[in-house]
């Protein structure tokens, strides 16, 4: 059951299924489909929020189904939702240098959320700073200092990096049964430029720190020109060098999916995966050895809240910095919510609606995997050596239901046996009687001539 709120604080239930997405910007949203749960299916409009598994979400989209009576919504953590609601006004412009703290603490002012720095970024200056929304004052802050953060409830955790660097190896064919490898080259380049500070700050005009870095991939692609970096913060040469060298070196990403099974066969040291963490990916069909990092993860809930797939998605430093900046906003956050709605996520239990388009067939690889809840009539398809074995969701006398086992690929091998049993069964009684019919009659023939020639005696 899922617990949803209307805006005056009203609590009802409804029935669905929920699939989450959790990221790398702190991204936590959710879609789902209810089937059951009146209040929830005819009343639920703008303003709903909802809890599920412990953190708060807010409904940000819903559809309803009129055919099967459903209802399809979005929702993101409520953190996305207050923050871009609320603005930081200012009647002033405030510019110049500030540590980190002194922004965090006008960001969460009075905001009803907490934040926790876990490391020391250097002060940064900036210019005209507020008279937007929180969410992107705090985006753009923790684009300055080249931070993550993650969300738990109301507490807001900064780190300079989440995760653990692990020393898990996921190799394509040892360990890793299927690896999917997505190549990025749309912002591949191989050669960039870096302008820092002037030499003499009251001459904007005269030089200035100036940097070149050209990939060893150009002698193969030749050069291809990243956009430069132009930021007068940059006074050392060596740190601007640096960083013109890691946007070219991270122009190209790959992504690889993984299924959290093939994670924990791989040698992963939890039962979740947690965002940030780092791997090493081998492909030596694709010549293919690299660190990645789990950037993101999708995992479905079925109506009991049973998890039924999990999907974990790495990627290397390019695409870690890809998903930062294009999801760290609250208009991005609904959109992913959106565009995931209408994708296909992998089903451990594969559910096919029958000919009949009323029952639902599920295809599963043991009698463990069928669902605990289902419809009568629903069939079940169960693997079992080389053939499948058919149960039926079936209402028992006293109302509860059962998975009833139907037909069985080995039921007609097990009646010939039983057959042929019993029939040999039968034949060894019958030749059994038979003997021992014949020993009576000989035991009888013997005693009566005995008593025969008894008598005869006997009459002499």
């Amino acid at each position: 059951m899922i617990t949803f709120k209307n805006i005056a604080g009203n609590k009802f239930l409804a029935v669905g299924t929920i699939q989450r997405k959790s990221a790398l910007n702190g991204e936590k949203s959710l879609t789902g489909t209810l089937y059951d749960g009146k209040d929830v299916l005819n009343k639920i409009d703008k303003g709903w929020s909802l809890e599920f598994d412990g953190e708060p979400y807010v409904v940000t989209y819903f559809e309803r189904n009129d055919n099967d009576n459903s209802v399809s919504f979005d929702a993101i953590h409520k953190f996305f939702w207050d923050m871009t609601k609320k603005v930081l006004y200012s009647s002033t412009e405030i510019s110049g240098s500030h540590t980190i703290t002194w922004y965090l603490d006008q960001i969460f002012a009075n905001t009803g959320y907490t934040y926790a720095l876990n490391y020391s970024p250097a002060a940064i200056e900036k210019d005209n700073w507020g008279n937007k929304t929180r969410l992107s004052l705090f985006n753009d802050l923790i684009t300055s200092i080249a931070g993550e953060f993650e969300i738990n409830g109301t507490l807001i955790s900064i780190f300079q990096n989440i995760g653990t660097d692990l020393s898990t190896i996921v190799r394509y064919g040892f360990n890793l049964s299927d690896m999917t490898l997505e190549n990025d080259a749309t912002s591949f380049v191989t050669y960039g430029e870096g302008f820092g500070a002037y030499a003499d700050q009251e001459n904007q005009t005269g030089e200035r720190v100036h940097v070149t870095y050209t990939s060893p991939l150009a002698g193969v692609y030749g050069i291809l020109q990243a956009e430069p970096i132009d930021d007068q913060r940059y006074t050392s040469q060596a740190n601007l060098q640096a960083a013109v060298k890691a946007q070219v070196d991270a122009s190209f990403s790959v992504s690889v999916q993984l299924s959290l099974y093939d994670l924990t066969a791989a040698g992963y040291p939890y039962k979740m995966a947690n965002v940030g963490d780092w791997l090493t990916a081998v492909d030596e069909n694709l010549d293919f050895k690299q660190r990645i990092r789990i950037i993101s993860i999708d995992d479905e809930f079925s109506a009991d809240g049973t998890r039924i797939s999990y999907t974990v998605t790495a990627g290397d430093i390019g695409l870690t910095k890809k998903y930062q900046d294009t999801n760290a906003s609250m208009a991005s956050q609904v959109a992913n919510a959106i565009v995931s709605a209408g994708q296909a996520s992998t089903d451990a239990n594969l559910a096919l609606i029958a000919a009949n388009g009323k029952l639902t067939a599920y295809y599963v690889g043991s009698y463990d995997e069928l669902p605990t809840t289902a419809n009568e009539g629903d069939l079940g398809w169960v693997i079992s050596g080389d053939g499948r074995l058919l149960y039926i969701y079936t209402k028992k006398a006293d109302g509860s239901y059962y998975w009833e086992k139907r037909i069985d690929p080995e039921m007609g091998d097990q009646i010939a046996a039983g057959v042929t049993d019993a029939v040999a069964q039968a034949n060894a009684h019958t030749d059994e009687v038979k003997q021992t019919l014949s020993t009576d009659i000989d035991t009888a023939k013997s005693q009566a001539a005995s008593q025969a020639s008894t008598a005869e005696a006997n009459a002499k």
